[in-house]
């Protein structure tokens, strides 16, 4: 059975997993990349600063009009199953040696009653998330100013976490996504995080044959030092002649 989560509904992990367990569902979720805002943004600074690397606009320190302003294009989807940590067996089985629990341990610890975070961990079950996410982003080349698709394909398991603290306690296997107050979230806080870390450091097309032949060649983007070294306000006194004394 596949449940499919609207795009701009918050939901809460745990009520899923109730659900799930039950009716052993999969869930999955497919959202306009336009949808994530912090994405968007770094993808349209990022197109901001190509378009400004033309000699012109180096030289000028124009800006290019509507640079920027335009909407990402592209989907995102992803498809995942939700599960709970087992207690003290999840942790064991992490960190290779069996850890009591106690319950409320995580609760002492914060004020001032220390544990291995093994048993504060599993004093404090999570609602878990595994699976694979996909996505197409339309980013433009760095080399032509051209746009081009850049396909995200990865699997993720992540851990649902009520604050900063119990988020500190997960084992490295599991990335940790914070709830709100109410435990609720949405697909897009669920995972922006991890499309911002798979944007390509250098946006552009894999092989310089598929560049936009009618964009700005990338090789006109660099300044010659000599035309971009500033004037010698003294080199038109080097023509000139002066009387001796």
């Amino acid at each position: 059975m596949v449940t499919d989560i609207p795009a701009g509904e918050r939901f809460s992990p745990a009520q899923l997993y109730k659900s799930a367990s039950e009716n052993q569902c999969l869930f999955r979720a497919e959202v306009p990349v336009a949808a994530f805002q912090r994405l968007n943004q770094l993808i349209r600074d990022y197109r901001l600063v190509a378009a400004n690397q033309s000699v012109t606009s180096l030289k000028t320190g124009a800006v290019a009009a509507g640079a920027g302003d335009e909407h990402v294009g592209g989907v995102f989807s992803a498809k995942f199953t939700l599960g709970k940590f087992a207690e003290s067996s999840f942790f064991s089985n992490e960190s290779g040696h069996e850890s009591g629990s106690s319950s409320g341990v995580l609760a002492n610890s914060a004020n001032g009653v220390q544990g291995s975070k093994d048993e504060r961990a599993a004093a404090t079950p999570m609602i878990t998330a595994s699976g694979e996410l996909q996505a197409t982003l339309e980013l433009q080349c760095q080399r032509c100013l051209g746009t081009y698709q850049h396909d995200v394909a990865t699997q993720f398991k992540f851990a649902f976490a009520a604050n900063e603290l119990t988020a500190d306690l997960l084992p490295d296997s599991y990335d940790p996504v914070l709830l709100g107050e109410d435990g609720y979230l949405t697909v897009v806080e669920m995972f922006e995080d991890e499309l911002l870390l798979r944007l390509p450091t250098h946006a552009m097309h894999e092989d310089s044959a598929d560049c936009d032949n009618t964009g700005v060649p990338y090789e006109e983007h660099v300044i010659d030092p000599s035309e971009a070294k500033p004037e010698n306000p003294f080199a038109a006194l080097k023509g000139l002649s002066f009387p001796d004394n």
